[in-house]
């Protein structure tokens, strides 16, 4: 505009690489949560953000928070999260040319967690997921039935095999044989209460040990792992 009026409206702007309005992100697809067992770990993984929930932004960092309860959660409506990673510290794997998953150890026993993940670009954060699907920790060791014995014919040894046990998503440690005495008290023997000394026989497909007839002399033949 000078003293004379305005000028003619430019033409209309078509590049689709001119600007665009930035936000925050939207809301990303819930997180995928699995046990791995090798690990004694919870795996969390989920999809990278890209154009269409980034907000226009580049992602600068995610977020994740979980719940760990010992009973299964089916209402999330007031529920307390609790931070895992990502806030206050930056947490971006991308950057780093990793994969987008994040491995949580040190949960205790028999817990259903549950996970919700959220992104923040430049504007802020974006709300968070829905809730994974719930992932079981580990649990002890399942009982192992009763035990078998039998008499090891060359040494004259007394053989005792089970069955394994299952392990809950924790492997197995180790195995501990108790044998009961006159008393009717119940003792661990050394020979069977070590890793090493226990032995697979993958012919039965059950795990064994021996011990010395000596150590039974003076003991009931009465056992249990």
């Amino acid at each position: 505009m000078n003293s004379k009026g305005w000028s003619k409206f430019s033409r209309k702007n078509t590049d689709a690489r001119g600007a665009r309005v930035e936000k925050i992100p939207k809301p990303m697809s819930n997180p995928q949560a699995s046990r791995d067992d090798k690990q004694s770990a919870i795996k969390i993984a989920w999809t990278a953000v890209g154009a269409y929930l980034n907000g226009g932004s580049t992602i600068e960092s995610y977020h994740i928070e979980y719940i760990s309860s010992p009973t299964e959660v089916t209402n999330f409506n007031g529920a307390t999260w609790t931070e895992l990673v990502g806030n206050p510290v930056d947490f971006n794997p991308t950057k780093a040319g990793k994969p987008e998953v994040y491995m949580q150890t040190g949960l205790s026993a028999s817990q259903f967690v549950y996970y919700q993940i959220r992104c923040r670009n430049r504007w802020g954060w974006g709300p968070f997921s829905d809730p994974s699907y719930q992932v079981e920790t580990a649990r002890i060791p399942s009982q192992i039935p009763p035990v078998e014995t039998s008499i090891e014919p060359e040494e004259g040894r007394l053989k005792i095999s089970f069955e394994k046990a299952r392990n809950n998503g924790s492997s197995i440690k180790s195995y501990a044989v108790e044998l009961q005495d006159n008393e009717g008290k119940w003792k661990e023997t050394d020979q069977c209460n070590f890793k090493n000394n226990f032995q697979y026989d993958p012919n039965l497909n059950r795990i064994y040990c021996q011990i010395d007839m000596d150590i039974l002399w003076s003991k009931d033949q009465e056992m249990t792992i």
